[in-house]
């Protein structure tokens, strides 16, 4: 059995770092919410009354997440079909396109 080209082989290398990044970049996202989560309780959930800022601030910031957990779920799991993948695509993009409108209102 032939090995693979040199250039396939340094082309999985990039996908294999693509994939630590999203991890990484998704870890440290968390830990910075973590960190300030106790200043969103005080000053987001703590008060009683609910504004249109409010609702958007929290759909924003919690949109995300669902972005970020599918684009590592892509990134992590090649294997993964070509329809599951597709589904997985543009729901990352619905995602990305409504957190955009959301933060820019």
């Amino acid at each position: 059995m032939e090995s693979l080209p040199q250039t396939a082989l340094v082309s999985l290398g990039h996908m294999q770092n693509v994939a630590y990044f999203h991890v990484a970049s998704f870890a440290l996202w968390v830990f910075e919410h973590l960190i300030t989560l106790d200043k969103e309780i005080t000053y987001i959930w703590g008060s009683p009354q609910w504004s249109i800022v409010k609702v958007l601030y929290v759909f924003v910031r919690y949109n995300a997440y669902v972005d970020a957990s599918l684009n590592v779920v892509v990134q992590c799991f090649p294997s993964l079909s070509s329809n599951t993948c597709k589904s997985l695509y543009y729901a990352i993009i619905w995602s990305l396109v409504t957190g955009m409108t959301a933060a820019e209102s």
